[in-house]
């Protein structure tokens, strides 16, 4: 009768280790799938993160760009009045300082628009090109 009743035991720690494996074979899968699920989220949110950011320097990078433009044309208007307006005063007086400094207005105007021009189709490359999505 021992012998039964020690087989009974053994069998019945047996069922329940094999039930309690069970249960935490169960429990541990539920977590694993919730921890899927959380790291696909997380993923996705990234991605949508990341494409919100990117638009965004990308706008910030045009409004960057169509300012300096704007402040290289407003200087090419100043540069321009400066090199007219020496020419003038240097034809007027015929004086050497008159005549040097509407040379140097010159040479500075001509340097700005070659600048700008340089300037304008670096930017019209940028504006063109394709973004990298990836």
């Amino acid at each position: 009768m021992l012998l039964a009743e020690v087989s009974d035991t053994v069998a019945i720690i047996n069922a329940v280790f094999t039930g309690v494996v069970a249960v935490l074979i169960a429990v541990l899968n539920s977590r694993a799938r919730k921890a899927d699920l959380k790291a696909d989220l997380v993923a996705t949110n990234l991605a949508t993160s990341t494409r919100k950011t990117a638009d965004k320097l990308d706008s910030m990078a045009a409004v960057g760009v169509a300012t300096h433009l704007l402040c290289n044309s407003a200087m090419l208007a100043q540069k321009r009045l400066l090199a007219t307006s020496a020419r003038a005063l240097a034809n007027k007086t015929g004086d050497a300082v008159d005549l040097a400094a509407a040379d140097v207005a010159e040479k500075e105007l001509r340097d700005h628009e070659r600048k700008q021009a340089e300037a304008d189709r670096d930017a019209e490359g940028r504006s063109r090109g394709p973004r990298d999505s990836s």
